[in-house]
């Protein structure tokens, strides 16, 4: 995050430390970090997860399948 925060690029990242929203309290912010953490190992997470499965149900059905 830090690096990213220096050296911005075209990225979720970059997206994810740079965007503003209005909060629950009507105040316009950006992320803290410890938010920052819990959306980047959220989406690492779900990544990981649909992909392993992605190929668990492709190998399953080229099994059942292989013609």
């Amino acid at each position: 995050m830090d690096d990213r925060g220096q050296h911005p690029a075209d990225d979720l990242m970059t997206q994810l430390l740079v965007t503003e929203f209005e909060d629950e309290t009507g105040t316009t912010r950006r992320l803290t970090r410890e938010e920052l953490i819990t959306v980047i190992n959220l989406v690492g997470a779900a990544g990981n997860d649909t992909t392993g499965l992605l190929i668990a149900w492709a190998v399953k059905l080229l099994a059942d399948y292989p013609d």
